[in-house]
């Protein structure tokens, strides 16, 4: 599926960025700083991105590194422009701390030839490519970014799961009026507050009671969305909606060692404790008129 993506080069190329960003935020819990350009600032100058983590990772280096990202087919070309030139200017990066990290959605066979010869400089603390073998196992390894990839480029995954954005943007155009997370929030400061520290904070579960379950889910999608960007980024990367026990059984096997968001029916709250204890938040959507209130 990314190689049929590849072929929509306008597309790749805007949400390119916006991939790999989900994709760190998913994994990276803490991070000292985290600049990835988003829209129309993602053809402005400078690094496509810049991080710096104490998180130890498969998918990314710990400490500093300085990201480029191309869609060009082949990609050698643009890595040999865009190493060389921040090797001459590394805006600022000290490069013996630094590791040159290079993304391609594209196979590049060769690419470790390529990372050798560079590492070879000694100018960088290290060198990488992301190609696309590496992008499909970071997301094989992050459900919720894979949800919300599947739903970028049109494909339909089977099972009782869903990103909760494309929860939000199904539910909210079957309202009259068309809701907004503005309009969901409105009045329920203490609610917002508590969502939105249970978010940021350890693992654990909370309940919260709505008419039926999806006002709950809507809910939990307008606190996310008014977090501050990166955090509300980091949320969303990690945050799915499980409509049933079984599917949310085999979630919690499938990822023990990836904490995550999952928002659940009232059904589901008699596995959320597993759920909990494997290090995910779960959120319990109760229905109020189920439980006669």
């Amino acid at each position: 599926d990314i190689k049929k993506w590849t072929a929509q080069q306008k597309h790749c190329q805007q949400n390119l960025p916006e991939l790999v960003r989900r994709l760190i935020l998913a994994h990276a819990s803490n991070a000292v700083e985290f600049t990835f350009p988003m829209g129309d600032r993602t053809s402005a100058p400078g690094w496509d991105g810049r991080l710096n983590t104490p998180v130890v990772s498969p998918f990314f280096p710990e400490g500093i590194s300085g990201w480029e990202m191309s869609t060009e087919d082949p990609p050698q070309a643009k890595a040999e422009t865009d190493y060389q030139k921040r090797k001459t200017d590394s805006l600022g990066l000290p490069l013996n701390e630094t590791t040159f990290v290079f993304v391609t959605p594209h196979a590049w066979d060769s690419h470790t030839t390529w990372e050798t010869q560079k590492k070879g400089d000694n100018a960088w603390k290290n060198v990488c490519v992301k190609n696309v073998d590496d992008l499909l196992s970071w997301l094989n390894s992050s459900p919720a970014v894979a949800r919300w990839f599947a739903h970028e480029i049109h494909k339909v995954l089977p099972g009782g799961i869903r990103a909760l954005e494309a929860f939000w943007e199904e539910w909210s155009v079957g309202t009259l009026p068309v809701m907004t997370p503005e309009l969901v929030i409105s009045g329920r400061r203490s609610d917002l507050d508590a969502v939105q520290r249970w978010i940021i904070g350890h693992d654990g579960t909370l309940e919260l009671q709505a008419d039926h379950p999806d006002e709950a889910f809507a809910f939990l999608y307008a606190a996310i969305v008014s977090l501050p960007e990166t955090e509300k980024t980091r949320a969303l990367a990690r945050c799915l909606i499980v409509e049933n026990t079984n599917e949310l059984r085999n979630l919690i096997t499938s990822y023990q060692s990836h904490p995550l968001i999952i928002a659940v029916p009232s059904e589901c709250a008699g596995t959320a404790p597993y759920a909990v204890s494997k290090g995910h938040h779960v959120f319990i959507a109760m229905d109020a008129k189920a439980i006669g209130l």
